[in-house]
């Protein structure tokens, strides 16, 4: 028996199901029975009063929706476990691996909001809420004109906090995850990725960590390996690492194919929370051609211009 460890919330949920449906279609539908899911609640899931950009600080600990799970790795509670692979910081525990698994969803973030309204139609001084610094300070950069708040929990939780409690007039959420609870039909707006809301690093990428070198699992991860994703990952990864960004940092990340050029389009945004006009940005080509070695020997000093224009003192407002 595979034990899969997941968090409890419902997308978490469905995420892992997804993984399991996608090995049974791959190895056969026996393998469905080879599987037990381990529900767990994570830290971020239990400390909701602290805002996500700060919560790892209070607790002097990182990847506060993935730590528990890999603990339950290292000890051999579970064998694998299914994360949203923009949760994981940029650095794994000694032992553990992940693997960038299935096709990537929208990277877009959307906008729900009471009355349909797009993010453009909100009226002045309407109040969003969202869980991410990084969204926080793309949207004060697009309107000054509105406050934009920390709310935390799962999607329904959040959910109710809009259309019952009325807490706030509009959410920003990952389309990723709306589209997997299917609530496509609640979406008033679909940011740009490109020119509105940089995703963050990874966005919309199930991955599945497991032990190294872990023969057990190896036809698991045989089957679902990606070798054009693991260079996106590769890319926005290495990244957020060089540029210490999680969801401490106001950061964003993008890597796509080039169909003309065949190239990794590689673009970088990292924001100020405080200051809309602060902002160290640009974009990067990587070439389809050349190994991981070549790419880190072309993202290094790239990342290494962004901190001088403008991206250490950023860090410096926020860490």
């Amino acid at each position: 028996m595979i034990k899969i460890g997941t968090r409890d919330s419902a997308l978490a949920l469905i995420q892992t199901t997804m993984v399991i449906d996608a090995v049974k279609h791959n190895l056969g539908e026996p393998w469905g029975n080879r599987f037990k899911i381990v529900a767990s609640k994570a830290m971020g899931d239990r400390e909701l009063g602290v805002p996500l950009s700060t919560l790892g600080i209070k607790t002097g600990q990182y990847g506060v929706f993935v730590k528990e799970l890999e603990q339950a790795l290292l000890s051999h509670q579970v064998d694998l476990a299914i994360h949203s692979l923009k949760d994981m910081p940029s650095v794994l525990p000694e032992g553990l691996v992940v693997h960038p698994v299935l096709a990537r969803e929208s990277v877009a973030d959307v906008l729900i909001s009471n009355g349909n309204l797009s993010f453009w139609d909100l009226p002045s001084g309407a109040v969003v809420g969202t869980s991410s610094l990084r969204r926080t300070a793309q949207l004060k950069r697009l309107r000054t004109d509105i406050t934009v708040v920390s709310i935390r929990g799962n999607v329904q939780t959040r959910l109710r906090k809009l259309q019952e409690e009325k807490i706030v007039d509009a959410l920003v959420l990952a389309e990723a995850g709306v589209n997997r609870l299917g609530l496509q039909s609640l979406v008033s707006y679909q940011f740009n990725p490109l020119t509105e809301l940089l995703p963050a690093p990874c966005q919309g990428i199930l991955g599945v960590e497991s032990r190294c070198n872990d023969e057990t699992v190896a036809p698991v991860l045989g089957c679902l390996a990606n070798g054009s994703l693991e260079r996106v990952v590769f890319a926005e990864r290495t990244v957020m690492r060089l540029l210490e960004g999680g969801c401490q940092l106001p950061l964003g990340v993008y890597a796509c194919w080039n169909d003309q050029s065949s190239a990794l389009d590689l673009r970088v945004q990292l924001l100020s929370p405080v200051d809309v006009g602060l902002v160290a940005e640009g974009m990067i080509s990587l070439p389809a051609d050349q190994d991981d070695a070549v790419w880190m020997a072309l993202i290094h000093p790239f990342c290494e211009n962004l901190l001088a224009s403008g991206g250490t003192k950023i860090k410096r407002q926020v860490i």
